[in-house]
């Protein structure tokens, strides 16, 4: 029995996803529940709608990551902070504050969960920054963070 889920249901499918289901699970539960409806013309031409736009959302947004990583690979950003005489952070720089920079820097738009940082940034130093845009782009930045005095 094919059926278009009105919500996602785990181990089916995702809301608005046209799922092959038995005819008894269909009856039963998804239809008895208001979970799924009965697909008609309009419906599966609404739905491959909807399909064909994801596809091109995702591929202005694999382009756009993209041009992101050609701007970023290999970079060098600079930091001045407040630090002790040692070169120990009064704090620590975070994600989001790195996040920032980058941004500021560069006039993109990366969000802080994309940074992966090997380590809390405490001391005054140079840090490797791997910023993943997708499954398979990752790009190596560098940070020298340096005492403002």
């Amino acid at each position: 029995m094919k059926l278009i889920l009105l919500q996602d249901i785990k181990n089916v499918g995702r809301k608005n996803d046209l799922v092959d289901v038995s005819d008894g699970y269909g009856r039963n539960f998804l239809l008895k529940n208001k979970f799924a409806i009965l697909p008609n013309n309009q419906d599966l031409s609404r739905i491959q709608k909807m399909n064909q736009d994801k596809i091109k959302q995702e591929e202005n947004h694999k382009l756009e990551m993209e041009n992101i990583y050609k701007k970023i690979i290999g970079v060098t950003l600079e930091m001045k902070v407040n630090a002790s005489q040692e070169g120990h952070l009064f704090g620590s720089i975070k994600d989001h504050d790195i996040a920032k920079l980058i941004n500021q820097s560069y006039n993109i738009n990366i969000d802080k969960s994309n940074l992966i940082i090997d380590k809390p940034i405490k001391s005054v130093g140079e840090y490797s920054i791997k910023v993943k845009l997708l499954n398979n782009l990752l790009a190596n930045i560098n940070l020298n963070v340096s005492s403002e005095k």
